[in-house]
């Protein structure tokens, strides 16, 4: 079985692709031997369950400038890849600027694979990699469609209703067009009626 090493750009996928690609590596090796997700401490608060559940490590990033969350992933992944000798490591970000590491991997022996968030990766991302996962983000995508499913159930019952309220209505001036109907042919009678008695003399 190889050794597998992942590492994940936490500030930069959704915690829904984080979950997708530690499956995906068991699913495909079997094993992952070292877990690590790197952020900022906000974030290794906001997603405490979810390291705890996947048995991911969080190495907390304190520094507050743009790239140091890639550094620290870059420098750590040298490191263990010294110290832990892997057979492949997965990173998990859709960043580019990880070239250099996966060069400087690729020459330590390891085959670095890439897991990137659909609509976020780049083609210059991808070909870095020896193999590349794109992973799409569902969170978001019950909400978007239960808004259209009420509409248009608005809609039916709307249209269902509608009717039984004016059935009513057309009843009853169908009944008083009936009626007057009754006493125009009423008067009109009433004059034959009085010629046709005769008058007493």
């Amino acid at each position: 079985m190889p050794r597998v090493m992942l590492l994940i750009d936490a500030d930069n996928v959704s915690a829904d692709v984080i979950e997708q690609a530690v499956q995906r590596t068991m699913d495909e090796y079997g094993a992952i031997h070292v877990r690590r997700a790197y952020c900022n401490a906000e974030m290794a608060v906001n997603r405490q369950a979810l390291f705890k559940r996947l048995s991911v490590r969080p190495m907390v990033n304190l520094s507050a400038g743009k790239n140091s969350t890639d550094i620290a992933l870059s420098v750590d992944a040298i490191d263990l890849a010294i110290a832990e000798r892997p057979d492949v490591v997965v990173l998990v970000s859709s960043d580019s600027d990880f070239a250099p590491l996966v060069i400087r991997l690729r020459e330590k022996g390891c085959r670095v694979c890439g897991i990137g968030q659909q609509g976020k990766t780049g083609e210059e991302t991808v070909g870095i990699y020896d193999s590349f996962m794109d992973l799409a983000h569902h969170g978001v995508a019950p909400a978007a469609r239960t808004v259209p499913a009420k509409k248009t159930a608005a809609k039916k019952a709307t249209a269902k209703t509608a009717p039984a309220k004016k059935a009513p209505a057309k009843k009853a001036a169908a009944k008083t067009a009936r009626k007057t109907a009754a006493k125009k042919v009423a008067k009109a009678a009433a004059p034959a009626v009085a010629a046709a008695v005769p008058v007493p003399p």
